[in-house]
């Protein structure tokens, strides 16, 4: 998948950018929609503490009618109560609309309104004396207070016609966002689906090539007459050993599997050590090629070369050992009968060494007295012409057999070196 998107990244970067584009839009209008129907909420309690305060005020006045006309203290203990009523559901609602710039200074007039009717109310009701339709005729000259809720009424009522036409035009647009997000989204799905389809489809095709790479690899490994072969670390198994095993080792690759210390068994007692002394350099990561015998299933004695490559995982630690084997059972065979020819030229060597010796010692010196004796005797025989002639003849032999002993050291010391060289 890494793969995959490697390949296709640029691709879906620009399919994600319109995406992108879009939903941070989205977000946007989310935001003013949340906002609109924050402030509609808002108008709408607005509305409501409006509607309120009127029917308290409606109230207000009808308990202070009927104080005036029966004095009765009930009607006066309501008085009170819906007195403090308006006056902290007027504080509620300046707090609400103290940025409205339009409704704030209504408010402060409203204010000081009922602050004005709720002083001559008290004044009234605190007179004993004073007929009821005086009283009466009194409040009913006072000015309506109702036209200022309407002000206000009317103020919120347009705040709210607008904000819900731009509620409505933000669904609009939040559905038109919407149906974009949905089609880029499929756009991206189904891009993404005929990708992993094609991915799948080419993981599939790597497979069977990587199986047929195998296979051939195997039938090529069984050609040549070398095992190849891979070893769980941890588990001390084999995880796959080549066909060729049975034809080196004599045992099959099921009992190689199936039997995780068999390797280990085959192995020359004389040779095991060489194989525990490496593998602190196999747990190190290092690759070797170590050489040892193995016991044959039909008992016979076989040499073996094995390279092995071991693999550590992230943590540094020895997870698999691959390897190949082969059988050098001819080589090593060579190479004893070459050391073998080596010890006997070794020892012809030597023999022809101290004949070389017997020869220029022992043949020369009496060979060097016969000439020195005919050379005397050639002096001594000076008169008789056949005497000098036999002398003559005996050194002349001397002095041949003299010539061919030293052509024969030269011989021996030539030989002597030609196998110095080979050594």
């Amino acid at each position: 998948m890494g793969t995959y998107f490697n390949m296709h990244k640029y691709k879906i970067g620009l399919m994600l950018l319109p995406f992108l584009c879009i939903l941070y839009l989205c977000y946007g209008h989310f935001d003013s929609k949340y906002q609109n129907e924050k402030w509609i909420t808002h108008t709408y309690r607005v509305l409501l503490i409006t509607a309120k305060m009127k029917s308290q005020i409606a109230e207000l006045e009808l308990a202070f009618r009927n104080y005036a006309l029966t004095r009765k203290p009930e009607y006066k203990d309501l008085f009170m109560y819906r007195s403090a009523e308006i006056t902290s559901e007027l504080a509620v609602l300046k707090h609400l609309t103290a940025d409205n710039h339009t409704v704030y200074p209504i408010l402060d007039a409203l204010q000081s309104e009922l602050r004005h009717r709720l002083k001559f109310y008290q004044e009234n009701m605190m007179l004993t004396g004073m007929p009821a339709h005086v009283i009466m005729l009194k409040n009913s000259a006072l000015p309506s207070i109702t036209a200022w809720y309407d002000l206000i009424e009317k103020n919120e009522y347009q705040l709210l016609k607008t904000r819900r036409k731009q509620a409505r035009k933000s669904d609009a647009v939040l559905n038109l966002l919407f149906l974009a997000t949905s089609f880029f989204a499929f756009i991206i799905i189904a891009y993404l689906l005929d990708r992993s389809k094609k991915v799948i489809k080419r993981s599939n095709e790597l497979k069977v090539e990587i199986k047929a790479s195998n296979t051939a690899s195997k039938i090529l490994f069984d050609r040549i007459g070398e095992v190849l072969f891979s070893r769980d670390a941890t588990a001390h198994r084999f995880l796959e050993i080549s066909n060729t095993c049975e034809a080196i080792f004599g045992y099959t690759a099921e009992e190689f599997i199936n039997d995780k210390l068999l390797w280990y068994r085959i192995i020359h007692p004389d040779d095991r050590t060489v194989l525990n002394s490496c593998q602190l350099q196999i747990e190190k990561g290092e690759s070797i090629i170590i050489q040892y015998r193995i016991i044959h299933k039909n008992g016979t004695i076989r040499w073996v070369e094995n390279s092995i490559v071991p693999e550590l995982d992230l943590l540094g630690i020895l997870k698999r050992i691959d390897g190949i084997s082969r059988d050098i059972t001819d080589k090593k065979n060579d190479e004893l009968d070459r050391e073998i020819m080596l010890n006997e030229l070794v020892r012809q060597n030597i023999a022809l060494e101290h004949f070389g010796y017997e020869v220029s010692h022992t043949l020369r010196a009496p060979v060097a007295n016969i000439i020195g004796l005919s050379q005397i005797l050639q002096v001594s025989a000076a008169d008789s012409l056949e005497q000098r002639e036999i002398i003559v003849h005996i050194q002349q032999s001397a002095y041949s057999l003299d010539k061919k002993i030293r052509n024969m050291n030269n011989i021996l010391n030539v030989k002597d070196e030609n196998v110095e060289e080979v050594e």
